[in-house]
């Protein structure tokens, strides 16, 4: 794993269970992290939750209040994950975790003239040093706005990179 970690969970430290909204999430169902043009910020690949705090999470206070669980498909249900131990998580929680992420993996082959509010994160070489990336509450309010900046992650979540998982239950069907 990484070595200059400007902010890590894992390491024996605990990170609380995720909610992952959809088809059952297995092993094989999570792609390879692909670097993308950078429109929305993301990578391809991978598998998204965000945390669950008080049988909730900040992405299924989302659905909901976005339209009454109208973002989530009808064969959609809700699960726990619950991450191993020993993860290794890059964290956003301010301004300078993305200045710290852009220092050490910012792409150079792309062109930000037309979207200059990207942050040109070179997700594949992130993933070979870190298990997932992680953006809280704190770290979207210092960073959405910002060129370049998180501006489409809108909600405390994590993109993991592959598969740390210790346990899965479905909790609710949606």
């Amino acid at each position: 794993m990484a070595t200059n970690q400007p902010q890590s969970q894992g390491n024996g430290n605990t990170i609380s269970p995720q909610i992952f909204v959809g088809l059952r999430p297995t092993s094989d169902k999570v792609d390879p992290i692909k670097n993308t043009d950078c429109q929305y910020n993301k990578p391809a690949g991978g598998i998204w939750t965000s945390p669950m705090r008080d049988g909730s999470s900040p992405w299924l206070d989302h659905l909901n209040s976005a339209s009454g669980r109208g973002l989530a498909g009808d064969n959609d249900d809700i699960y726990k994950l619950t991450p191993s131990d020993d993860v290794d998580l890059f964290v956003i929680d301010s301004k300078n975790d993305l200045d710290d992420l852009l220092d050490q993996y910012k792409r150079d082959d792309i062109d930000t003239f037309f979207t200059p509010d990207c942050a040109p994160i070179d997700f594949q070489q992130l993933a070979q040093d870190y298990d997932g990336l992680t953006i809280t509450w704190n770290g979207i309010k210092q960073t959405s706005h910002l060129t370049p900046g998180m501006y489409t992650w809108d909600v405390p979540s994590t993109v993991w990179f592959g598969w740390p998982f210790d346990n899965v239950q479905q909790v609710e069907s949606v």
